[in-house]
C-alpha cells in the first residue's frame, strides 16, 4: 500500500502573509495528491474558516495547538492578549502532531519549533526582512524542494541547512 504523502502549512506568519503565492504553492502540491494540513496556533473558529475561504486556501486537515491542548486538558490560562499554555508544551505541539501523521514536511514562521521535530522541517524568517530565507532541517523529498524552487523570488530565497 503506497503511503498518503502529506505537507503542513502555518497560517499566521506563512499562508496569510502572501496568501496567492501559498494558494499555488498548496494547489502544485495537492495537484501532486499531497494530503495538506493547516497548523495554527489559534483555536478554530469561524472567522478563521472565513479567512482560509477568503484566500481560496483548500485543505484537507486543521489542526489547533489550542484545541489539542483543552482536548488533552493542559494547564491554560487566559489574559487579556488570550489563551496561554507552558512554552516548552506549545512549542513542541506542531511537530508531535507531524511525527503522529506521518507528515512529510512542514513549514512554519517560528523557529524554536523545529527543534522538537523529526518530520523534515522548514523556517520562513520573518516578513520585515523581504525576501524571507526558506531554511529547510532535515532530508526533504526532491518533489518537495523543486516546488519551493519554482516559487522562490522576490518574495522568499531558499536555503538549504
Amino acid at each position: 500500500m503506497k503511503k498518503m504523502k502529506k505537507i503542513g502549512f502555518d497560517i499566521h506568519g506563512i499562508i496569510d502573509e502572501n496568501p496567492i503565492l501559498f494558494k499555488d504553492i498548496i494547489d502544485e502540491f495537492r495537484d501532486m495528491n499531497y494530503q495538506i494540513h493547516l497548523l495554527t496556533g489559534s483555536l478554530i473558529t469561524n472567522k478563521l474558516v472565513d479567512e482560509l475561504k477568503d484566500y481560496d486556501i483548500n485543505y484537507d486537515r486543521l489542526f489547533s495547538i489550542l484545541g489539542y491542548h483543552r482536548k488533552l486538558g493542559s494547564e491554560m490560562w487566559q489574559d487579556d492578549r488570550g489563551w496561554w499554555i507552558d512554552d516548552t508544551e506549545w512549542n513542541m505541539t506542531k511537530g508531535i502532531y507531524c511525527k503522529n501523521v506521518n507528515m512529510d514536511f512542514h513549514l512554519d514562521d517560528t523557529k524554536i519549533y523545529g527543534k522538537y521535530f523529526d518530520t523534515p522541517f522548514g523556517y520562513l524568517t520573518p516578513t520585515y526582512n523581504i525576501p524571507r530565507d526558506l531554511e529547510i532541517k532535515g532530508f526533504v523529498d526532491t518533489n518537495i524542494l523543486d516546488v519551493f524552487n519554482k516559487h522562490k523570488g522576490d518574495y522568499f530565497k531558499f536555503n538549504i541547512n
